[in-house]
């Protein structure tokens, strides 16, 4: 009996790793890791998602990474690539 248990725990397990909430693909402005399609690339290392959040990656990533790529990141809202407008 406690071998079904057990069974019966790991499946629902692995079945609750399968099930995803929402689209993949919908543009959420939420910062965090998380899988993101890029929009734009900045030099020297800063990756920009269709959302408008970016990351840092290394250079040889950066060179790697085109637009329309779905890229593992921890994006930010607002990172060192985006500057504040000149004041006068």
């Amino acid at each position: 009996m406690p071998t079904r248990l057990v069974l019966l725990f790991l499946v629902l397990l692995l079945l609750s790793a399968c099930i995803r909430s929402g689209d993949p693909y919908q543009r959420s402005p939420a910062a965090g890791v998380g899988w993101k399609i890029i929009m734009d690339k900045r030099p020297p290392a800063y990756l920009v998602a269709v959302d408008g959040t970016e990351c840092t990656v290394s250079a040889e990533r950066f060179r790697q990474v085109e637009p329309g790529d779905r890229v593992l990141c921890a994006w930010r809202r607002e990172g060192p690539s985006v500057r504040p407008a000149q004041r006068p």
